[in-house]
């Protein structure tokens, strides 16, 4: 016998009768609300929906490391941009969250944490889930971890659910009745805990074709004990993300991809890489192809700003802005519209509302010329230079360049502050605002930097300087970033109107060769 019954609730328990036991199961799914659908849409605004997706703890890297198949698709055919400047504003989740959903950093909102005298829940912060409301949005907001959540692990969390579509109390009827946290932190039962999130937010699209949409999904249980967790969802967020299209559900989609910030505890994280990581997480906007030629500035400006230093506190600024378009969003105080065109020569970490122990900037330090990695370099270099001047007769007219000495090397690293910098602690108005600081240490992988060298080659004395890429103990060498430093007069006057573009790099053979 079957039978039907209408479902009124986005979360249902199954409760199966056997001989000697009863099985529960816990089923979630967005069913469509008629005040929801009841609400005016705005004619303002860009008018379409948002997607976010947070991944917990994955930094830019670990994300291409990890999620080859999805971002390889986010890219390739889903117009996705991703931003390699990005970076973390404070101290774990809630930093960026705050940054993100409210604009504010969270010393800054009212009092809302559990110990202190006069905390209050908060549903009284600036949510953008209130702004997307007003503009006729349905909104869903889902964490699935609640022990950690965000808004509740320190905090009040929400006196009232704050979007339409809240899935704390499922989660939390999950974790009591059906979680076991020893056999596995990535199941429950034969399901992945990853694949309930995108199913729900999945049903959510499905549940108001008509009405545009904002949709917050956390995972964290993936990846927030474990970095390289993210790795179980790679094809199952790739299916997600099929679907979504098939089903015509990005059409019409702002879709972001993100994570609060890299990995916070580990040895890794005692690494200079480390301390990179955990300062730029990935990020990336994909958007429909027509999106490019309907509004091909806007367009323009998100490419642009994918190779800026930027926040969440951008992010935040270009969600109000897909609300007000074409005007741009008041009370903003802190960052710049992704929409807009951020000023790159310009662009500080005051600017993007990142305190100077989390920012991510480098600069150039003096680096020991006696390192077995600067000879690799340097030869390298004389390797690509020899290569320009070898070619058919070029091979009869300069001769090959060998390395004399090297002058002087230079890497890429953070700042002093951000090397020495070691975790934070409690002040009056945040847990997790201060910096601590320790001793500044020898960061002695030399594995994945950036170099400047500068160096001699005989014959000819020819000074050059290059800016080489060491990743993964390869150096990568282009011929773009090698500089003729000092003047070369006559000694290549064999390609002088042959091959101009190679005078810098050429000695010619059969000459008088320089005092070496």
């Amino acid at each position: 016998m079957t039978f039907t019954r209408p479902i009124s609730s986005d979360f249902v328990q199954v409760e199966i009768l056997h001989s000697d036991n009863i099985e529960k199961e816990f089923h979630l799914h967005a069913v469509p609300r008629a005040d929801v659908n009841a609400r005016p849409i705005s004619r303002k605004g860009l008018r379409m929906n948002v997607v976010a997706l947070m991944f917990d703890s994955t930094s830019a890297a670990n994300w291409q490391r990890l999620m080859r198949k999805s971002n390889n698709y986010l890219h390739t055919h889903l117009n996705a941009i991703s931003f390699k400047g990005h970076s973390i504003v404070g101290d774990g989740t809630t930093a960026q969250l705050c940054a993100m959903l409210t604009g504010t950093a969270e010393e800054d909102e009212p009092e809302a944490r559990r110990r202190m005298v006069g905390s209050k829940p908060v549903d009284d912060w600036q949510w953008i889930f209130k702004e997307y409301k007003k503009k006729g949005y349905a909104t869903l907001f889902t964490e699935d971890d609640p022990g950690i959540a965000t808004f509740n692990y320190r905090l009040e969390g929400f006196s009232s659910p704050p979007t339409d579509h809240y899935a704390r109390n499922f989660w939390l009827a999950l974790e009591e009745h059906n979680y076991d946290k020893e056999q596995s932190s990535f199941c429950i039962g034969a399901q992945a805990i990853h694949n309930l999130t995108l199913g729900y937010i999945e049903s959510f699209m499905e549940a108001y074709p008509n009405r545009p949409k904002f949709a917050f999904g956390i995972l964290s249980s993936l990846t927030h004990s474990d970095q390289n967790g993210i790795s179980y969802s790679d094809k199952d967020f790739l299916r997600f993300l099929k679907r979504l299209e098939i089903g015509g559900h990005l059409a019409n989609t702002i879709f972001i991809t993100f994570s609060d910030h890299g990995p916070r505890f580990s040895d890794f994280r005692k690494t200079i890489q480390g301390k990179l990581e955990e300062r730029l997480p990935h990020f990336s906007i994909a958007l429909p192809f027509w999106f490019k030629e309907k509004y091909s500035i806007l367009y323009k400006h998100l490419k642009h700003n994918s190779g800026v230093l930027t926040s969440h506190f951008d992010t935040y600024a270009m969600l109000r802005h897909v609300l007000t378009y074409p005007d741009y969003p008041e009370g903003i105080t802190t960052g710049s519209s992704l929409l807009t065109k951020i000023n790159s020569k310009m662009r500080t970490c005051a600017d993007a509302g990142i305190p100077l122990h989390w920012c991510p900037c480098m600069k150039w330090e003096n680096f020991e010329v006696h390192q077995r990695v600067v000879m690799d370099i340097a030869l390298a270099v004389i390797g690509e230079i020899n290569n320009m001047t070898s070619h058919g007769e070029l091979g009869n007219l300069c001769e090959r360049l060998h390395l004399k000495k090297v002058n002087s090397v230079l890497r890429e690293m953070p700042s002093d502050i951000v090397q020495k910098f070691k975790n934070t602690k409690e002040i009056e108005k945040c847990d997790s605002c201060e910096p601590v600081f320790g001793e500044k240490k020898l960061d002695k992988s030399f594995k994945d930097n950036l170099y400047q060298i500068q160096f001699v080659t005989k014959p000819g004395n020819g000074e050059f300087e290059a800016t080489v890429r060491v990743w993964d103990g390869k150096v990568l060498v282009t011929n773009t970033h090698i500089s003729r430093i000092n003047k070369y007069g006559n000694q290549s006057e064999c390609v002088k109107h042959s091959h101009t573009h190679l005078s810098r790099y050429c000695y010619c053979k059969n000459q008088q060769p320089a005092h070496e």
